[in-house]
């Protein structure tokens, strides 16, 4: 009996070890698999170059938008760890939009005019409409309203189209999860990029709402620098500080460019102008820096133009461009660096761009998203 007993433990203890040798080989093909994937595209982003030879009209100003730090409550960030990133990511400005105002910021960086970044200072609300980024004007009294975390239509002018931290949360722990340990090492700044998914649902409302009147959007950073692992001494010094997502990671991974004359001045006011009148696109500028993209028509500075007038997007490096009216495609270069269209029907037009060169993931996700263009009889 005793023979028998001990028999059975040893093939008990067997099957576990077979068990967790199979979980384990699961666990380490899934993290390879991943792990190549990443690789991939990173050394595609590192392949890629070149720079467009256009002579655009306009300054692009690389902006982060949507930003808490400590004063907030959410966040360990600081200001200067803020600044300190965006330097690194040459950043040109930065709305921070704290719960609470943090006063007494705007005042301390004001002194060094012609600095960057430009900080711009407001307001993350929870209002009965809904959530939304109230950014006053710093020279005159009206302020810019952005809608942020929107699920159905948005009430403001201006909304995000889309929004970090709600697209870290749209996934499931597990997922994400995976997608992160897949990511390391070396790869986590854009662990969410093959998993991100609520901002294409948006895309779409959105192409419906442009049918009813104008939308602009931006992209929301909705930067915290507050996942991660901490350890400190009892004294507070760290022990361990490992943080997901750094200023840095977020600042580089979307942006809003605002599109400014070059005769124009360069200020808050101006930035937020530019932005409440669609002047502005949304671009993962970890994919590649996208300076050099324009979509305009004949005449630059409107965003409403009559039916017959030829659009033209521009691209700094080959890219899959995509002409869209009304949600639909209506005109597509499989790679190249313009794309031309005469517009004779009425309707919305914006334009996106992939780069399929750099593997699967870039192929199904937009490297740049520009606002609308409307054509009218």
């Amino acid at each position: 009996m005793r023979r028998k007993s001990a028999a059975s433990k040893s093939a008990i203890l067997t099957k576990i070890k077979i068990t967790c040798l199979v979980i384990l080989a699961l666990v380490v093909s899934a993290w390879g698999y991943c792990h190549y994937r990443f690789w991939q595209l990173s050394r595609g982003i590192e392949k890629l170059s070149g720079s467009g030879s256009w002579d655009l009209p306009f300054l692009d100003l690389k902006g982060v938008i949507h930003v808490h730090t400590a004063a907030g409550g959410h966040s360990r960030g600081t200001l200067d760890e803020v600044v300190d990133a965006a330097t690194q990511k040459s950043v040109d400005f930065v709305i921070v939009t704290e719960h609470p105002r943090p006063h007494g910021y705007l005042a301390r960086y004001q002194s060094q005019p012609g600095k960057r970044p430009i900080l711009i200072f407001g307001e993350e609300r929870e209002e009965q409409a809904g959530r939304a980024l109230v950014v006053p004007y710093p020279e005159r009294k009206e302020e810019l309203r952005i809608a942020t975390h929107w699920m159905s239509v948005p009430q403001e002018a201006v909304a995000e189209i889309i929004n970090l931290h709600e697209e870290a949360d749209g996934v499931s722990r597990l997922k994400s999860g995976c997608f992160l340990l897949g990511s390391l090492p070396g790869y986590s700044p854009y662990f969410l990029f093959p998993i991100q998914r609520i901002f294409r649902n948006k895309l779409h409302q959105w192409d419906y709402i442009l049918k009813q009147r104008p939308l602009w959007v931006v992209g929301g950073n909705d930067a915290h620098a507050n996942i991660g692992l901490r350890l400190e001494y009892s004294s507070g010094a760290p022990l361990l500080d490992w943080t997901i997502d750094p200023y840095a990671a977020s600042f580089n991974y979307v942006n809003t460019h605002v599109l400014l004359p070059r005769s124009s001045e360069i200020s808050p006011d101006a930035i937020l102008a530019a932005l409440g009148k669609g002047f502005a696109y949304v671009s993962f500028d970890f994919l590649h820096d996208p300076r050099g993209f324009s979509f305009s028509a004949t005449q630059l500075w409107t965003r409403r133009i009559r039916a017959g007038v030829e659009l033209t997007v521009k691209s700094p490096v080959a890219a899959r461009i995509q002409l869209l009216r009304d949600g639909d495609s209506v005109r597509e270069v499989a790679l190249g660096q313009e794309l031309r269209f005469t517009a004779v029907e009425p309707g919305a037009y914006r334009a996106e761009l992939y780069l399929p060169q750099l593997g699967g993931w870039a192929d199904e996700n937009p490297w740049i998203i520009s606002n609308p263009i409307f054509v009218v009889k």
